[in-house]
């Protein structure tokens, strides 16, 4: 008996470990053409915390997403790189309408957030152009306004590729599959682990039974 215990116990915990390396998430291939992105967000202009404006050229200024900050060349020729924790407002242009909006620092990067995730609905690995795939460090983004996709490589550096010039992109996704699959994997151990113990139990009670017998 105590045989069949180790061996149930040794198949539930192969049966967890199976299914929680396989993971949640699955790699796709999304095609650039098939992304629907929002119309590119241009920023105009930003007021710091301190009420002083810095005022962006007619290309306007870059949002920085993983590091929460705006590059830009200012009116007067000056490039400036400001955080977003410096700054009370933000104000901007959708495409080609010459309308300014405007929101808060915080209600701005939700903002981004939100644009970033829909078209891609998960982590963008990398992105294919020609015959090569082009790895990311940690992850890459869409740039709307440069229509660009950029991340960082191997090598440290920072690479900007135009949307025009990329087939598609390595995305990894929330995959309802394997976490159905990593769900059933876990009971299925739960329960082996569960029937291996009661049946070790009740077999030292019937030894205990058959001795006082």
């Amino acid at each position: 008996m105590l045989r069949q215990t180790t061996n149930l116990i040794t198949l539930a915990a192969f049966l967890f470990y199976s299914f929680a390396s396989s993971g949640c998430t699955s790699r796709v291939s999304v095609p650039v053409r098939e992304l629907k992105l929002d119309p590119p967000k241009k920023v105009t202009r930003v007021k710091l915390e301190q009420d002083s404006t810095l005022v962006w050229n007619s290309q306007g200024a870059a949002y920085i997403y993983q590091a929460e900050m705006f590059e830009g060349i200012t009116t007067d020729g000056v490039r400036q790189h400001v955080r977003l924790g410096s700054i009370d407002s933000i104000y901007y242009t959708l495409g080609d309408s010459p309308s300014e909006q405007s929101l808060d620092a915080g209600a701005f990067h939700k903002d981004e957030t939100n644009r970033r995730k829909d078209p891609i609905r998960g982590k963008i690995e990398g992105y294919f152009a020609g015959i090569g795939l082009t790895k990311f460090q940690k992850t890459g983004w869409i740039d709307t306004l440069n229509q660009s996709i950029v991340g960082i490589i191997d090598t440290g550096d920072t690479l900007r590729t135009p949307l025009n010039e990329v087939a598609s992109l390595s995305v990894r996704r929330a995959s309802p599959t394997k976490t159905l699959l990593l769900t059933a994997g876990i009971t299925v151990a739960i329960f082996a682990l569960w029937a291996a113990i009661a049946m070790s139990q009740f077999e030292l009670n019937w030894r205990s039974t058959s001795m006082g017998n």
